[in-house]
């Protein structure tokens, strides 16, 4: 009597990468529940994708006209005291345009604001 199974009784999927369907294999008889891809190459190709989606996703967009309204051309430092207070306001309205922007640099563990 033959031991095994038949090849055409054996389960299948489809390819995440590629959509074409490919069989169960012996090496992945302990993870084939995980299984998403026909081989390394689809393996590989669908990480790249995957990262160069979240690189799209990390980049800030264009800023938005009312962030760039108050930001002057003179980068003097202010001599009076009312130009100082002009100043504080203009970096509060800035650090409120760039509040939702994600963290990207981390400091002993922490995220830390990319305007810090």
């Amino acid at each position: 009597m033959p031991r095994g199974v038949k090849k055409e009784n054996l389960p299948s999927k489809v390819c995440v990468t590629c959509e074409r369907p490919f069989t169960w294999r012996k090496v992945w008889e302990k993870c084939w529940d995980e299984v998403q891809c026909c081989s390394d190459r689809c393996k590989n190709e669908r990480k790249r994708r995957l990262q160069l989606a979240n690189r799209e996703l990390r980049t800030p967009e264009a800023p938005d006209a009312d962030c760039n309204a108050h930001v002057s051309s003179d980068a003097a430092p202010p001599s009076d005291s009312k130009a100082v207070a002009s100043t504080q306001h203009d970096l509060r309205e800035a650090a409120a345009c760039f509040e939702d922007t994600p963290c990207s640099f981390k400091e002993e563990g922490a995220l830390r604001s990319p305007l810090l």
